[in-house]
């Protein structure tokens, strides 16, 4: 399924449900399975033999695209896009901009998961080491399930509190 957490049109910004691009690939579900960034000059003289075709998510008058996988350890996470009214907007240079920019935030986007795993990690292994200090400091069974059951949920609780900046695709 793909995801589209910032999908902005001509009213603003848009929602739609997750698409499955096993069966309509589209532009960017091309993108995302080809590992490749792809540069349409006119969207709308895009081939019938063409292996994806332009899909029109929301009220669009998209002419020229360009679409960039954003790759964190060899594995497609995202795109990165642009549009415009025109026909003919972007160069082989904005291409090339745009896949430089699609390369920094990869990394930034894997940083903050890794992070953010770490952070998960450290998070568990405190509540555990809480659970084995009250479990070697008293021989009472009840006192003990008592005082660990709020460990995992305090845990749940702030992972819950945070928005995740990032909306990751599944493939």
């Amino acid at each position: 399924l793909i995801e589209f957490p910032l999908l902005t049109g001509v009213t603003g910004p848009g929602h739609i449900e997750p698409l499955d691009i096993r069966h309509d690939p589209g532009i960017t579900g091309y993108i995302i399975q080809s590992g490749e960034p792809l540069h349409l000059p006119d969207v709308r003289a895009i081939p019938q033999e063409s292996p994806y075709q332009h899909i029109a998510l929301i009220a669009s008058h998209t002419r020229s695209y360009i679409g960039v996988p954003l790759i964190a350890r060899e594995e497609v996470i995202g795109v990165l896009s642009i549009q415009s009214y025109e026909p003919d907007a972007y160069s082989e240079f904005d291409v090339e901009l745009l896949t430089t920019i699609a390369t920094q935030a990869s990394a930034a986007i894997d940083n903050a998961r890794l992070f953010r795993a770490e952070r998960e990690q450290r998070e568990l292994a405190e509540a555990l080491g809480q659970a084995t200090v009250a479990v070697s400091s008293t021989l009472e069974l009840d006192h003990v399930l008592d005082e660990q059951r709020h460990v995992p949920l305090a845990v749940a609780q702030r992972r819950q509190a945070e928005e995740p900046f990032v909306l990751p695709i599944e493939v």
